[in-house]
């Protein structure tokens, strides 16, 4: 019986906990204060107190844990009612001793304010022993199992066989009789023994292998599966679970033997007659049993009766009874002696179901309710099957009736064990004009009674009603379908109160109301959920078809369309649409623009510009509805080289010139939504507008590629690269100009450069650059469409001999007429090569008037040299040195030069004889001027005499 109890344990249902601190007119429970004290017993004798840290745990008989405790004495307080206080068995140590707690499952029942309960956990006590397994696979592991006689697996170790297939184990052991599970090479062996002196042997013999294959009556693999081994001898029995859809076991005495096989969801299949070394393919069907939880409330509020319906068939045992995990309601009873006769003996479970307060049950507003009475209306059990209904009844005189409810509702999940076993929850309630609000999980009703779906899992539903509101139509979300649609832009007009639609005339469309219909009650689209739908066209009903929320109609001209709903909230309403049934044609009409700019065809041709983009629309193209003022919505179909668009508008670019592909086309195809499409060619001339490649190319004096010019000799300057896409070159025009590096445009001259040969048009030039300054040089090509192209080059001319330059001079003393005077001049070469022989040259005005030659100067040095030279005048002279080399070009010179104005006096001996003339002119003046101030005075003349005075005075000869 414990081993049931641990069997019950583990299948019972684990929900929620919701404490009753509600709200409004709850009612206080009444609650117990329930101390226990725990033992370990013996033959039925107390040995020990339970192990400190034990667990002893309290639940309703629903699987809610409301007290979980530890220890050999404790206490804990909970509400009047039912409960199941379990301890876990296993492997315990009682007064310092191994021992096996067999673990203890009982109802208790709190219905005072203090009680203490004592609980007694049998024991089996084990000594220390040594099991030897015979029959072993020599050299092969094997897994032992140590059980108790009922049962109980306590302790599980793995050994290896020895060469005589003979393994060994010590432990502790019961001293009482007991099983032992053996498993190798996927074979089970379930013997039981006894400690004799210590000493417990047992042999394995080969035993006969049962295997199958198990499936749904359909076919379909079926997984996991559970084997249940019954042996009618002992009456015991095994379990083993498979994680495939096969199983494979084996029996030392087959013959003693029976099966039942289940996976959770199916039926159970039982073979009685086993056939050793048979393969089995065992069929499962799919099995169903329900408990249905009815709660019923009264107009008030205050009334709430509960009915609970058992309906259970063979694949569903009972969990509150021993033996629940074999898998057969009819095992079940006979394992546990249940017959006919034992109705008032599952009486009790059967009202201990629920407590005296709903706490653990349901709440409604908050407030719990406290029971009244409960009955048993009816039990039967049959060989395999049982049924039984139950009624409580309870109340709350505080609770305040309302058309605002909310509902908690504890609900538990379905079971598979091994059939399934589903909980069915209905709440009624006797409020007019009240309906389901909203809810956190699918109902299958929204009125009375409320069907709640069937949950997986234990869990707390909440339900909130409130008055029905009036459902509304959201006509411009109706969805129309009809064959070879085109478009889904069928809405003419989309206002609520005058939504209009048009479709093909004398086709079957079919009319979809799911996205179109709002019930406020439940705040959804829940029309799928509604009932007692019309339809009616100009006043006449038609059949509805894919549900009642739908219909196809084949429909010619103007119609009006009603459609009469009663929601699942049990509110009517109904909405009004008009339909046009139409099949017309459209017209097309097409605009081009390219650049801001309509093109207007010429001859029926469009001249645009290659590449670029051109903007076309179709948006004049119409087709109205006769007699109305409604456009009939139109679908676009573009097709152009390379490119396809159902847009109104689009913008496109052609890539190819008509020079190198003709003309062009394009096409426009408009439909309207009964598929009558009407289309427009267009043909276009597609300007070039891609310029020539132009490349320029440099060739030196030899011909061969260079890429800088050399400074002095000739330089061709070639357009040969320069391609076009839909030209020859013989087609092709050139322009050659040339700059400085600032931008000014360079003429030919001696500064600059000279055209050799060829032309500034032609396509090719042969030049001479008469600087080592960097030049710009550009081609312009232009093609017979007008379209040019560009090409430029900075061109950093090449010094490929020595280049003397003149950087500046210095006159050590001050330059005489006549005299010879040394001049140091500072001079570089600038070139590529040495100067081994350069020559400097002295202008004077213009004129050379002294070359003297030097020797050995490297590129890229300098030097100061002495120059000598006797200047023939005197006076502020421009002094100009000019250096150069045979190797380079004679320009080379003048860019090199360096001027300078310098002061150069007369000669020595000219000084004393100017000193001489001054003093003369100086005693000259100074005689005159005495001669004249010691003249005597003469008396004043009259003024006409004046003109006498001013005769100069005749020197004495």
């Amino acid at each position: 019986m414990n081993r049931a109890y641990a069997t019950i344990i583990s299948l019972l249902m684990i929900g929620s906990i919701l404490l009753g601190a509600g709200i409004g007119h709850a009612i206080t429970p009444q609650m117990g204060a329930v101390s226990y004290t725990a033992y370990y017993t013996s033959s039925g004798k107390e040995v020990a107190p339970l192990s400190s840290n034990a667990s002893v745990n309290f639940t309703t008989l629903a699987g809610q844990t409301v007290a979980s405790l530890q220890g050999p004495v404790n206490k804990t307080e909970l509400d009047y009612g039912n409960y199941t206080v379990t301890v876990p068995s296993g492997l315990v140590y009682v007064n310092g001793q191994p021992a096996v707690s067999l673990g203890l499952s009982e109802l208790v029942t709190v219905d005072k304010p203090s009680q203490s309960i004592t609980l007694s956990v049998p024991i089996e006590s084990l000594v220390p022993g040594t099991l030897y397994v015979s029959g072993l696979v020599a050299g092969s592991n094997a897994t032992i199992a140590l059980e108790t006689e009922n049962g109980l697996e306590y302790y599980t170790s793995t050994v290896t066989a020895n060469s005589t297939g003979v393994a060994s184990l010590t432990y502790y052991m019961p001293s009482t009789p007991f099983l032992v599970s053996v498993k190798q090479a996927g074979n089970t062996y379930l013997v039981a023994t006894e400690l004799t002196s210590g000493v417990a042997r047992i042999t394995v013999q080969p035993s006969s292998t049962i295997s199958g294959i198990v499936e749904s009556v359909s076919g379909a693999p079926v997984k996991p599966v559970y084997v249940v081994a019954y042996n009618s001898t002992s009456s015991t029995y095994s379990i083993e679970k498979f994680t495939t859809s096969s199983f494979e076991i084996s029996l030392n005495d087959y013959s003693a033997y029976r099966l039942f096989i289940y996976s959770p969801g199916y039926n159970t299949s039982t073979i009685s007659q086993i056939v050793p070394g048979t393969v089995y393919t065992v069929p499962l069907s799919p099995a169903q049993s329900y408990i249905y939880y009815n709660f019923s409330l009264n107009s008030t509020l205050q009334g709430l009766n509960i009915s609970i319906h058992y309906s259970l068939g063979n694949y569903t045992t009972l969990p509150f009874l021993a033996n629940s995990s074999v898998g057969s309601l009819y095992w079940q009873f006979r394992l546990d002696g249940i017959t006919s006769s034992s109705a008032p003996q599952i009486e009790q479970y059967l009202l201990s179901e629920l407590g005296r307060y709903t706490n653990y049950t349901m709440f409604v507003n908050s407030n719990n309710y406290n029971l009244t009475s409960e009955r048993v209306v009816s039990i039967s059990i049959g060989t395999s099957s049982f049924s039984a209904t139950v009624n409580y009844s309870y109340s709350n005189t505080m609770i305040s009736p309302s058309q605002n409810v909310s509902i908690s509702l504890f609900t538990r999940g379905t079971r598979f064990t091994p059939g399934s076993l589903t909980y069915m929850y209905s709440v009624a309630y006797s409020l007019q004009g009240v309906a389901l609000v909203k809810s956190n999980v699918s109902t299958y009703t929204f009125v009375s009674p409320i069907e709640v779906a069937p949950q997986s899992t234990s869990h707390w539903v909440s339900l909130t009603l409130g008055p029905a509101k009036k459902p509304i139509f959201i006509d411009p979300k109706i969805s129309l379908y009809w064959p070879n649609q085109v478009s889904t832009d069928y809405i003419l007009n989309s206002t609520y109160n005058n939504t209009v639609f048009i479709v093909p005339s004398g086709i079957s469309v079919h009319y979809n109301l799911s996205k179109a219909f709002y019930n406020p009650t439940t705040a959804s689209y829940d029309i799928s959920s509604s009932k007692n739908i019309t339809w009616m066209v100009n006043g006449t009903v038609v059949p509805q078809d894919y549900g009642m929320y739908n219909a196809s109609l084949t429909l010619r001209g103007k119609n009006m369309i009603t459609v009469k709903v009663e929601s699942a909230s049990g509110v009517y309403n109904e909405t009004n649409f008009t339909v046009y049934a139409y099949n017309g044609t459209p017209t097309v009409r097409v605009s081009v623009v390219v650049d801001g700019k309509t093109v207007t065809p010429t001859s029926g041709v469009y001249y645009v510009p290659q590449n670029t983009l051109i903007s076309m629309s179709a948006y004049n193209s119409s087709e109205a509805v006769p007699g109305t003022s409604y456009m009939v919505p139109l679908v676009y179909s573009w097709s152009l080289p390379s490119f396809t668009s159902t847009s109104e508008n689009i913008t496109y670019s052609f890539s190819s010139p008509y020079i190198k592909v003709g003309l062009q086309y394009g096409y426009i195809n408009v439909t309207n939504i009964a598929g009558v499409m009407a289309h427009m060619k267009l043909t276009f001339h597609v300007n070039d507008t891609t310029p020539p490649s132009a490349a320029i190319t440099l060739y030196n004096a030899t011909g061969v590629v260079e890429t800088e010019p050399v400074a002095g000799q000739n330089t061709t300057l070639s357009a040969n690269s320069t391609t076009d896409p839909y030209y020859p070159f013989s087609q092709l025009t050139f322009n050659w100009t040339f700059e400085y590096s600032n931008g000014t445009v360079a003429k030919p001259g001696n500064d600059s450069y000279q055209i050799v040969a060829g032309s500034n048009t032609s396509s090719w030039i042969k030049v001479r650059f008469l600087t080592v300054d960097n030049m710009i040089v550009s081609l312009k090509v232009t093609n017979p469409s007008g379209v040019s192209g560009y090409d430029n080059k900075t061109l950093t001319m090449v010094i490929d001999t020595a280049r003397i330059v003149i950087n500046g001079f210095t006159v050590p003393k001050p330059l005489v007429q006549g005299e010879r005077a040394t001049i140091y001049v500072n001079v570089s070469n600038n070139g590529t090569l040495e100067a081994y022989n350069y020559t400097i040259t002295l202008y004077v005005n213009g004129v050379p008037v002294a070359t003297e030659e030097y020797h050995d100067l490297l590129p890229g040095h300098s030097a100061n040299i002495s120059f000598t030279w006797t200047p023939s005048a005197s006076g502020n002279l421009p002094l100009e040195f000019k250096g150069s080399t045979s190797s380079e070009p004679a320009f080379f010179a003048n860019v090199g030069a360096y001027t300078k104005t310098v002061s150069i006096a007369p000669p020595a001996y000219r000084t004393p004889a100017i000193i001489a003339g001054v003093i003369v002119v100086v005693i000259v003046v100074g005689y005159v001027y005495y001669r004249i101030s010691s003249r005597p005075r003469e008396p004043q003349r009259p003024a006409n005499k004046q003109q006498e005075q001013k005769k100069p005075e005749q020197k004495k000869k």
